[in-house]
């Protein structure tokens, strides 16, 4: 255990064994205690993350449907991300860690009860605010799909089916009430990537599936040939899905980034995708910086249909020309990524 570490567990221990006990004679509220057991369990995070080795995350950001879950497949050797959907194909945050087992895995960690009952509490109190502020219109009901739409996903409601906006609100409110995957909050469900689990793994990770909208990060490890171990890839939701939801859960992602790697596949990057780009903290690390800092940063342009494929004499098909093409520019990005590290 490295020296932080050290200091923070005696930090936890001292919290549990000695200020915890004293501060239980002194306050008899319950709020009291319920605040002195969430910083407990703040320490106790704090101490598991200074354990674990150091990583060199980097996001991988841009808008839907540009190839972010597919350029990753291909960095793992294996289709395990959803992708080639009509649409958003992330909804969750997947980190995926090079690891010396055999296969690879997946880990996904539910959102806890407490977290998930605040924000449907939250979303339909915000929903019904809306809906008494204004006059019904196109745009409020559009307002309110936007503040629901983790809920209308995960409950699998048709909005269209429900002309009545007050009656909408309603139907989600009593979903959450009979929701069937409860029991799944808060808990943790270990999958191996393997044909037979694909539906699940889809399931979870895609803005298609449910599960998704309760998955607080999905964690893929395995033995990723070339990866560094140090190295953290993050697949995460559109910046364009114009959704709070997904906004929300992209926030959690603008802290500690090692580098960044844009995807597009049009000619400029759009104001979503700058707009979290300057919001994240590694803006201000590479402003200003070395180049070799600067190089944190970099842009990968997807638009596969305008391959500048070599002119060749041999009998190879197109196809085989692109394969070949793209192994190239494959093995490019790992030496480019591998650099960064």
């Amino acid at each position: 255990m490295n020296d932080l570490a050290t200091r923070i567990a005696r930090a936890v221990a001292n919290f549990e064994k000695d200020i915890l006990p004293k501060a239980g004679l002194v306050c008899k509220a319950a709020a009291d205690a319920e605040y002195l057991a969430q910083r407990l369990g703040e320490l106790k995070r704090i101490e598991q993350q200074a354990k674990e080795p150091p990583l060199f995350s980097i996001r991988f950001l841009g808008d839907t449907q540009n190839g972010k879950s597919t350029l990753i497949n291909v960095l793992l050797g294996k289709k395990v991300l959803p992708e080639g959907h009509v649409g958003s194909c992330s909804a969750a945050i997947v980190r995926c860690r090079r690891k010396e087992q055999d296969g690879i895995t997946l880990r996904f960690n539910y959102c806890s009860v407490e977290s998930f009952e605040k924000d449907l509490e939250q979303k339909v109190r915000d929903a019904e605010t809306l809906l008494q502020d204004k006059e019904a219109s196109s745009e409020q009901r559009e307002g309110v799909c936007e503040m629901l739409g983790r809920f209308i996903r995960l409950f699998r409601i048709v909005p269209e089916s429900i002309s009545d906006t007050a009656e909408l609100i309603a139907r989600v409110k009593q979903a959450g009430e009979k929701f069937s995957d409860r029991e799944r909050l808060g808990t943790v469900e270990n999958l191996v990537a393997n044909a037979a689990n694909e539906d699940a793994i889809h399931e979870n990770l895609s803005a298609r599936g449910r599960r998704a909208f309760i998955i607080e990060e999905c964690l893929i490890e395995g033995p990723f040939p070339d990866w560094h171990p140090a190295m953290e890839l993050v697949d995460m939701p559109g910046t364009n899905a114009f959704n709070p939801y997904d906004d929300q859960v992209n926030a959690r992602l603008k802290a500690k980034v090692g580098g960044l790697a844009i995807v597009t596949k049009e000619t400029q990057l759009h104001d979503s995708v700058m707009k979290w780009f300057k919001e994240s903290s590694i803006l201000p690390d590479v402003a200003g910086a070395s180049e070799r800092n600067q190089v944190r940063v970099f842009v990968l342009n997807t638009f596969v249909d305008k391959l500048n494929l070599p002119e060749s004499v041999d009998d190879r098909t197109q196809w085989q020309k692109t394969r070949a093409y793209c192994s190239e520019i494959e093995s490019h990005l790992r030496r480019q990524v591998m650099d960064l590290v």
